[in-house]
């Protein structure tokens, strides 16, 4: 996987392992549903149903439902939790969060509307929790979204800033 985001369901096989390499890392599917999320220097793994492994070099760590991994480039890796039913919730056009910082909620939003979304950084490490409908513009989205944190949306040259 070079960039992007995809939701896998896959019935696992031992003689066949479902694989799928992320740089020089790999994410080995164990019987389950995951979404899988890398962007600029991250990787972001998170469980539904089942297990996965993520490998990188001779270090391996397994992650059952409900868990998530973000992983820098430089190293750093960070093991949360997320709630199952919000894993893939994108793909039914949605977006669930349960105290997540804003600026994560803002990457998710740029990603699946296609379009460049930003944050002020006072309200980046800002929690949110809620849902958010993708269906429908972009510019009514992202307003929508805004409002609900007290913030104001505004177009600026390369798209959106929330502040």
């Amino acid at each position: 996987m070079i960039s992007g985001e995809a939701l896998f369901r896959i019935r696992h096989r031992a003689d066949q392992p479902f694989l799928i390499r992320v740089g020089n890392d790999q994410v080995q599917d164990l019987g389950t549903t995951f979404n899988l999320t890398r962007e600029k220097d991250q990787v972001r793994v998170e469980v539904a149903e089942g297990a996965v492994r993520y490998r990188r070099g001779d270090s391996a760590l397994q992650l059952r439902a409900g868990q998530t991994l973000k992983v820098e480039s430089e190293g750093d890796a960070l093991v949360g939790r997320k709630t199952p039913r919000a894993i893939g919730a994108w793909s039914a056009g949605q977006l669930i969060y349960e105290g997540a910082p804003v600026a994560e909620v803002v990457d998710d939003l740029d990603r699946n509307l296609g379009v460049k979304v930003s944050v002020t950084p006072e309200l980046a490490l800002q929690e949110f929790t809620g849902a958010i409908d993708l269906r429908g513009q972009p510019e009514t989205v992202i307003a929508d979204f805004s409002s609900t944190i007290a913030a104001r949306a505004r177009k600026t040259p390369d798209g959106w800033l929330i502040q």
